[in-house]
């Protein structure tokens, strides 16, 4: 049951107070482990977050996160990534076509290019994944963990909002179990996944599953083409486990996805040229070129533990992975309008080499360190073309390649009973190496660049268990974006962040509720942005001088005997300053077709006049967001001109 309440400032959205009358199942993430035996059998059972790369009880871990299960996915009906910010506060969740933007209070991917890491990394069975393969759905998954802030330590170079982290079930070696669903709706909507683990012996199982789902578009077409918006959806997923003894366990996963959904529903911007030509329906298109959407991933993972004799555990994760994007855009979306026609086709393809070693100590003692390294091989080939009337105008052919090397480590120490010290460290190195050509307007450009960059970031962190039901830490950490470059004569910086967080977690009634109530304070430095380049007129990316931003996040769960509910809210301010942006959108022809480089005296036929088209930044001065929807008061714009 859920509600919201309206007004001209103010938007509540109370479907993250999800009441709801069951029997004892509690609606927060649960693990297998059991809750404590003083609780209860219908107290909140141990939630257990892997951010730091072994299970930990969440509520004695300095990290602001939210952690689902499988089943708490269902119960939120939260089917896929842009769900999660139904569940999470401080997240939300945007597709921008070839890409879809994660941010985390307020940081994460505003960039339409595939070889721009996002601010918010997203991890699935542990391989991070590319920003152009972000919207898989959810099926037999074990558990999804959103980490607020900066990850320096564990992840490194993307991760200066935060991460998700998405687990998918594993085989198991105890029984031959599984579920089934079919599901149907309007639109012709039909649908249907399911899983089953089968034990070999005693020593090797599997895991099938599956996913599809059909359905008609939303959509209607006045044009002559198939409007945009249906989908035709498909993903299997293997897992195989093999552990001959007790101290080593081998886990592989293969999985396929294929995603059709007829092109992508775009318009005009109102106030352009081609707005008057286009419905004024929002849900009637009129194409006139047949447009696509296509996605295909291929994913495939191996970990490997074995735990020596002394209880240190060694751990290899090797990861491949392969994605393809096919997508056509009607650029202009009006018909047969008077005015130039402008067609986008793009086609990508990534693969993806990763590799990470970890040692981890034993739990026991006062000193307690995990050790690791990590490797990424990233290539992507990218060809795109700008077509007006039946001419390329644009035409690119670029490859990608992106190298990343860390070597990491963090170290907790108990210096009194119950007050912890923990320092983590990572060193990163970022290479990226880009080849190919840029024709503009007939004009050859190469695109042969080279960018290499090095970080330290980490964090620094006092942790305090008061007592079996409170916890306080507070820590500093630092995180990093590596930089990159636009074309071969422009290039962007990494991007640097300072978070400042405190926290208390508590348990109350027997843990029958806890709350979970955190402060941050974050301070970036050369922010990337997506603007146009004025050198090219085409878009590219370029670093804002400074950036803050602070507030307070606020979780609850109780469990009452068969009621239980939970909450989430986030007070988010921020304010950015620095260099001024030109404002594509009031472009002429909203900046699709390009206009020249900027014209160094007297404007005339090759060059174009940016200059009236440089506004100010845009940023909400401040926003309250909530589990379920934004239930945002948005104040008044700040005009900041650098």
């Amino acid at each position: 049951m859920g509600f919201y309440f309206r007004r001209r400032e103010i938007v509540v959205a109370a479907s993250a107070i999800a009441l709801s009358v069951i029997s004892v199942a509690p609606v927060v993430a649960q693990s297998s482990q059991p809750a404590s035996d003083k609780s209860g059998s219908d107290a909140l059972e141990t939630v257990v977050v892997t951010a730091q790369r072994r299970p930990e009880n969440l509520q004695k871990t300095p990290i602001a996160a939210t952690v689902l299960s499988g089943a708490d996915l269902v119960k939120k009906s939260v089917v896929r990534v842009e769900d999660l910010q139904q569940a999470s506060p401080s997240l939300s969740v945007t597709s921008e076509g070839l890409t879809q933007n994660i941010n985390i209070r307020g940081i994460g991917l505003s960039v339409q290019d595939p070889a721009v890491v996002s601010g918010v990394a997203l991890y699935r069975d542990g391989l991070f994944q590319p920003p152009i393969i972000t919207d898989d759905p959810f099926f037999d998954t074990a558990n999804v963990e959103v980490l607020r802030g900066p990850q320096g330590t564990f992840i490194g170079s993307n991760s200066t909002g935060g991460a998700v982290f998405i687990t998918s079930r594993s085989p198991t070696l105890d029984d031959i179990k599984g579920y089934g669903q079919i599901f149907g709706g309007s639109y012709a909507d039909f649908g249907a996944q399911g899983a089953v683990n089968l034990p070999l012996n005693d020593e090797l199982a599997a895991r099938l599953a599956g996913n599809f789902e059909r359905r008609d578009s939303f959509n209607r077409s006045i044009g002559p083409f198939p409007p945009p918006g249906s989908l035709d959806q498909r993903n299997a997923r293997l897992g195989i486990l093999y552990q001959p003894v007790e101290a080593l366990q081998i886990l592989i996963k293969s999985e396929f996805g294929e995603n059709n959904t007829d092109g992508l529903p775009e318009r005009p911007i109102p106030g352009t040229p081609y707005a008057p030509y286009a419905p004024s329906d929002p849900f009637v298109f009129n194409y006139d070129t047949p447009v696509r959407n296509y996605e295909r991933v291929w994913r495939n993972s191996a970990e490997i533990k074995y735990t020596l004799p002394d209880g240190v555990v060694i751990r290899s994760l090797t990861g491949y992975q392969k994605a393809i994007s096919r997508i056509t855009h009607d650029g202009d979306g009006a018909g047969a309008a008077p005015l130039p026609s402008l067609v986008t086709p793009q086609n990508t393809d990534e693969n993806i080499f990763s590799q990470e070693i970890n040692l981890l100590s034993p739990t026991s003692g006062p000193f307690q360190w995990i050790l690791g390294g990590f490797y990424l091989d990233d290539h992507i080939d990218l060809a795109l073309q700008e077509i007006v009337f039946n001419a390329p105008v644009v035409n690119a052919m670029t490859q990608s390649d992106k190298k990343v090397e860390a070597g990491f480590g963090q170290l907790g120490y108990t210096i009194i009973p119950d007050v912890q010290l923990q320092l983590g460290l990572r060193y990163s190195h970022d290479d990226q190496r880009n080849s190919g050509t840029l024709d503009l307007l007939g004009t050859p450009q190469n695109q042969d660049t080279k960018f290499s960059d090095n970080a330290l970031t980490g964090k620094a962190a006092v942790n305090w268990q008061l007592d079996d039901n409170h916890y306080l830490y507070a820590f500093a950490a630092r995180g990093y974006k590596s930089g990159g470059a636009n074309t071969g004569t422009t290039s962007f910086s990494p991007e640097h962040v300072w978070d400042y967080e405190a926290g208390w977690k508590g348990s109350f009634a027997d843990d029958h509720l806890r709350t979970q109530l955190g402060g941050f304070y974050m301070n970036y430095s050369n922010i990337q942005i997506q603007t146009t380049d004025p050198t090219t007129g085409l878009l590219g990316v370029f670093n804002v001088a400074k950036a803050t931003i602070d507030g307070v996040e606020a979780q609850m769960q109780a469990q009452l005997g068969p009621l239980g509910f939970d909450f989430g809210g986030a007070y988010v301010h921020s304010d950015m300053s620095g260099a001024p942006i030109i404002d594509s959108r009031q472009l002429p022809d909203q900046g699709a077709l390009p206009l020249g480089p900027q014209c160094s005296g007297a404007v005339h036929p090759g060059c174009f006049d940016y200059r009236p088209y440089y506004p100010f930044l845009f940023t909400p001065n401040s926003m309250i967001s909530g589990v379920g929807r934004d239930f945002a008061r948005r104040a008044r714009l700040r005009r900041r001109v650098g």
